[in-house]
């Protein structure tokens, strides 16, 4: 009886449960605008996380998803950044249905190369289209 108790204890000091946040944002991260010729006045990644999270405290946003099409890592400078400023950051990626569907996948993990395999069989498989990931440091 004293174990149960304690986890009631301990779940009531969690939070009420799940929290809407008015002000969400999805960022596509700095190597998105120079690998799809976007154009950007920012010459260097740190420049541009600094302009973007500065726009993002100054307009009052909250949480922001970092993600770029089919690549994990190259949003985590930024989200680092934004945390940094008090900003919850989720890392993630895009996807793209055989439909044209846009998928938005985020993860509070510190695993993307893991989240990335699990997806490969989860997403890829059912929408029918070869998995565009390879399981290496660099995406």
């Amino acid at each position: 009886m004293a174990f149960v108790l304690k986890i009631i204890q301990q779940a009531l000091r969690r939070p009420a449960g799940a929290q809407f946040y008015e002000r969400a944002f999805q960022v596509n991260p700095f190597e998105y605008y120079k690998r799809h010729s976007k154009g950007t006045a920012y010459t260097t990644e740190d420049e541009f996380n600094s302009a973007i999270v500065d726009a993002l405290v100054f307009a009052g946003v909250e949480v922001i998803a970092v993600t770029g099409y089919y690549r994990v890592s190259t949003g985590t400078k930024l989200a680092a950044a934004a945390r940094a400023r008090g900003l919850v950051a989720f890392n993630g990626f895009e996807a793209v249905t055989k439909d044209g569907a846009h998928v938005l996948i985020q993860y509070g993990g510190r695993k993307p190369r893991f989240l990335v395999r699990d997806l490969n069989l989860a997403i890829f498989r059912d929408v029918n289209v070869a998995c565009p990931f390879r399981f290496t440091n660099d995406r």
